[in-house]
């Protein structure tokens, strides 16, 4: 959630269509919770009684049809802002709806529908335009999934939200220029009460669709609609937090957004085009996603066997399906159809133990040789670990070693190993070097050797180094500059993994109440190397090695090793060390963090609220976690409502494609 700083003037937003019950509504209270003062309209005051209790608020009576309405609206708006002419933010939400058969629509009521929902939209916003201009703003438009996706007895909505896309899509680019964006709201199933200003007549009995009257009541009474909807307050919490952030273009939120956002993307078109055809997409998916019963797509069926015109034969599917072959089968579920479609992920804290490690045993590798399965994920660099991958539509590995000291020369000899697997599943491998951190000349050498691109065609796209090393030494010295300057001259990122609390760590904590098991738990990944990496951060911080090599990357895992947790506090506390940039800055600009293995949706709420979404990037931590079960984690995200299609995408891949320089095959 972003809130904004309360010892400024308080910004505005101004909101259309806020009835009570409604998404304006809903939209209006999460802007006022984050400092905002709304000016809330509907057409008549009495449906607003409600937001009387909000503190900043202007309610306005609003009739979007009217010119005289919304120039009365201007007015106030400019007197209460002092005269200046701003307006930060313009949300048009004001809006009708219609369910019937477009051969029974009344067109009187369907052409008032088309004038509330686009040109009542687009005279609020030229009239307001000047105002944004002069605020650099941010325009709004409530669209919907109905105005991309092909659902019968929805004709004259879908057309108008069809529009609504357009036009604020086209609009965007038009006024980027001017410092203004658009954002395009594609809106999935989100309860409201914009059914109840609907029309419910029974179909007239000249009706060819006589035969659907009840299901199509049942639709346009909103009941099926009622319940799949996601609770208004929790779709504007989302929709006010992407607009906040600076989103610009569409964002789609509400039930169903993401699967529609899919469909929308990745769905040839020639698959969505006839809900009257046995297997087609639109029958199977969109069926599921609106709610329309099944008799109604095969009375649509017989429909078109009655009446189809000799001359006009039915269109012919292509016979040879594109590359990457969906399942037609008219009973797909909607989650089956998330699952088929092939969308790129990448990992990044994925272990392997090489060779040169397995010849010098220590304690730690007799252990995990006790642990069933896991020895023989962890040492195998082929067919086990693709399995994994593709249990978990994993796209590409890339994959380091795992915890310990090795001399330089083991280095070398495991990342070569490394390089090998590269080399033979070049689409499906990358690597991060191991380097010798005790020896911090030999591993900028290491690194420079791994990925600078000389080695044998295999270039590396970082290193993955432990937290410390074995007799306790941390990397905020001098010493270390030497591989800092060398990792920012390759411009490649360190991974600063946990790794086991030394010796002095064990003795020091030792709990005498636990037994030996419980206390290294705790002292390790059940608590304690996570809050070692956040220490060793501040203290990279605090050293000034960000102000020395002010374009360093480092990522750090486990969903930011608890920093996000206290960003506020770290930031506030070191705001007296006396460093060139604050902690926030160097959190923006130089730390990317990763999700591994962490399979919960509440710590990525709180990174959210506090973190670029760029910087976040999905791992599972192979082979201690599985694949599979990250990808139950990504789909429960996407079903979440909690980020965009955009910020997904960039979890799942983008980020990291970007951080690293790799090159994935979206077909792969």
């Amino acid at each position: 959630m972003t809130v904004l700083n309360s010892d400024r003037p308080l910004p505005t937003v101004l909101i259309t269509g806020c009835s009570e019950g409604g998404i304006g509504s809903a939209l209006a209270e999460a802007f006022h919770e984050r400092g905002f003062h709304v000016f809330a309209t509907a057409r008549s005051l009495s449906r607003m009684v409600h937001l009387e209790r909000l503190s900043n608020k202007t309610l306005l009576e609003l009739d979007t049809e009217s010119q005289s309405s919304i120039n009365a609206t201007l007015k106030a708006v400019i007197a209460y802002t002092g005269g200046t002419g701003k307006l930060d933010y313009l949300v048009n939400n004001a809006g009708l709806t219609l369910n019937c058969p477009a051969l029974d629509a009344d067109l009187t009521y369907a052409r008032k529908m088309f004038d509330v929902n686009f040109w009542g939209m687009v005279n609020v916003t030229h009239t307001f335009m000047p105002l944004l201009i002069a605020s650099k703003g941010t325009v709004v438009n409530n669209a919907s999934l109905a105005g991309v996706v092909h659902v019968p007895w929805g004709s004259f909505y879908n057309a108008s939200k069809a529009a609504v896309r357009m036009y604020g899509e086209s609009l965007r680019l038009e006024v980027a220029p001017l410092g203004v964006k658009v954002v395009t709201v594609m809106t999935g199933i989100v309860a409201s009460k914009i059914f109840e200003n609907a029309p419910h007549e029974e179909l007239p009995e000249s009706s060819y669709y006589t035969a659907a009257g009840p299901q199509i009541a049942e639709l346009a009474s909103g009941a099926k609609h009622a319940t799949m909807a996601m609770p208004a307050a929790v779709y504007a919490t989302a929709v006010v937090d992407d607009v906040l952030r600076g989103c610009n273009g569409m964002t789609w939120r509400g039930r169903a957004a993401s699967l529609g956002w899919l469909i929308h993307s990745y769905i040839p078109t020639w698959l969505t085009r006839c809900p009257q055809h046995d297997g087609c997409i639109g029958n199977s998916v969109m069926t599921e996603l609106i709610g329309v019963n099944n008799n109604l797509i095969r009375i649509c069926g017989d429909l078109a066997r009655k009446y189809k015109a000799p001359d006009m034969p039915h269109r012919t599917l292509p016979p040879v399906y594109p590359k990457r072959q969906i399942p037609l089968a008219t009973t797909m579920p909607a989650q089956s159809l998330l699952r088929s479609i092939s969308r790129p992920i990448i990992t990044l804290e994925e272990h392997f133990l090489s060779r040169a490690a397995l010849a010098s045993p220590n304690a730690l590798n007799q252990k995990m040789r006790a642990i069933p399965g896991l020895f023989d994920s962890f040492t195998e660099l082929g067919p086990r670990r693709l399995a994994d991958m593709d249990a978990g539509q994993v796209t590409m590995q890339v994959v380091s070693h795992g915890p310990g000291d090795l001399s330089p020369a083991q280095c070398r000899d495991t990342n070569n190993q490394l390089a090998e697997a590269v080399r033979a599943y070049p689409s499906r491998f990358a690597g991060f070097a191991e380097l010798p951190m005790h020896e911090p000349k030999e591993a900028a050498v290491e690194l420079r050797r791994m990925c600078s691109g000389a080695f044998d065609g295999v270039r590396f796209v970082g290193a993955l180094v432990d937290s410390h090393t074995e007799g306790g030494l941390y990397y905020d010295g001098p010493e270390f500059d030497v591989l800092w300057e060398e990792a920012t001259n390759l411009d490649v990122p360190i991974y600063i993994h946990p790794t086991w609390p030394t010796q002095q760590h064990f003795t020091a904590y030792k709990f005498p109440n636990v037994s030996e098991d419980v206390n290294a738990a705790i002292l390790s990944f059940g608590f304690g190397w996570h809050s070692d990496v956040a220490i060793h951060i501040l203290r990279l911080y605090a050293a000034g090695v960000f102000d020395r090599f002010p374009n360093l990357k480092i990522i750090i895992g486990h969903m930011g090793e608890m920093i996000p947790y206290m960003l506020q506090r770290i930031e506030r506390v070191s705001s007296r060390w006396g460093k060139h940039r604050s902690f926030r800055e160097v959190w923006d600009e130089n730390l990317w963090l990763t999700t591994s293995g962490n399979w919960a949706l509440d710590p990525l709420a709180c990174i959210l609220r506090n973190t670029k979404p760029d910087r976040i990037m999905y791992s599972v931590d192979y082979p201690f976690a599985k694949s599979a079960d990250g990808l139950k984690w990504l789909e429960e995200l996407e079903g979440s409502g909690m980020v965009t299609s955009e910020v997904l995408e960039g979890i799942r891949w983008k980020n990291a494609a970007s951080l690293l320089k790799l090159n994935v095959d979206q077909a792969s």
